[in-house]
């Protein structure tokens, strides 16, 4: 497969870590592991998508492509992944007679995200012609066996028609979607316009199964901290 656009979002806004784009983690920004594990893979550009000079500088020096800047309609909290994705392909379109075949959404928060898992996925969606999507999954650490909700001022079991077994290890496996790999054919991404179309088509995508450390998706301070710990224990560096 060819013609792959690696997209990679990264706004200056953050709620959960503050500049969590650009602050440094095993004291190199956390942007420049994306970049560099997409540059080493088998996709054919990585195009940084920011409203930010600043994190657009660092992307570049990590060796992304910044063709443009993110309006500020599509860098707010509420902008959806959809059209930030469309406005990158309409970029390409209309100023490169450009459309990839595909796009491979990075987030910078999978830091563990190698360009091995990169090119298997891409692998993937070529073996699976009439899958749409390939999209990361990993085991649930919570069961919903186990989740509980309130209702009328009580708590009442989410799913009660999951058998809950005395021992956790006799439950069937569940898996929850996962950030790390998103790749979408670029016909099902331009098939609907709506704002909540999801990059990933759930109902027709192959699922890539993963573990930590790949898993590890930052949102909050503690997911960083996390995530900090296990980059230096990899690449040999003191805390």
């Amino acid at each position: 497969m060819s013609g792959i656009l690696g997209l990679i979002p990264a706004r200056a806004g953050s709620v959960g870590v503050a500049g969590k784009n650009i602050r440094p983690l095993a004291g190199r920004p956390l942007i420049a592991y994306t970049v560099e594990a997409a540059r080493a893979s088998g996709i054919d550009r990585v195009v940084v998508t920011t409203d930010s000079e600043d994190i657009a500088a660092i992307a570049v020096a990590a060796g992304a492509e910044r063709p443009f800047l993110r309006p500020a309609e599509l860098a707010t909290i509420t902008a959806l992944a959809a059209g930030v994705v469309r406005h990158a392909l309409g970029h390409f379109r209309t100023h490169e007679g450009w459309t990839p075949d595909a796009v491979f959404y990075l987030q910078p928060t999978s830091p563990f995200r190698t360009a091995a898992d990169i090119d298997k996925a891409i692998a993937m969606l070529a073996a699976a012609p009439s899958a749409d999507s390939v999209c990361s999954v990993a085991p649930v650490r919570d069961h919903p066996a186990f989740a509980w909700v309130e209702r009328d001022g009580r708590l009442v079991r989410a799913f009660p028609d999951i058998r809950r077994p005395e021992r956790r290890q006799d439950l069937s496996p569940m898996f929850a979607e996962n950030n790390a790999i998103m790749l979408s054919r670029t016909p099902y991404l331009l098939s609907d316009l709506r704002d909540d179309l999801s990059v990933i088509n759930i109902d027709n995508f192959v699922p890539f199964h993963i573990a930590e450390p790949l898993s590890v998706d930052i949102d909050t301070e503690t997911d960083f901290s996390f995530a900090d710990f296990l980059m230096r224990s990899r690449l040999g560096i003191a805390a």
